[in-house]
């Protein structure tokens, strides 16, 4: 099982929420939840994205940006 921390895409910093991958890529991943970045107020909205999509975005620090 892997951990993901999910970042800001705009001003890098975390957005304190963190995703287990569970082992299904095509499991959708926290679907229709708003993320605002408490430091840039950046709002992002997790509508289509699955699992396999997180784990493509993935550096190897496990941080995706969105």
């Amino acid at each position: 099982m892997q951990e993901i921390k999910l970042h800001c895409k705009k001003c890098k910093k975390s957005m304190g929420l963190t995703y287990n991958a569970v082992g299904k890529p095509l499991a959708p991943v926290l679907p229709n939840i708003t993320l605002k970045c408490h430091t840039c107020k950046k709002v992002s909205t997790l509508k289509k994205y699955t699992e396999q999509m997180l784990l493509e975005r993935m550096d190897n620090e496990f941080r995706v940006f969105i």
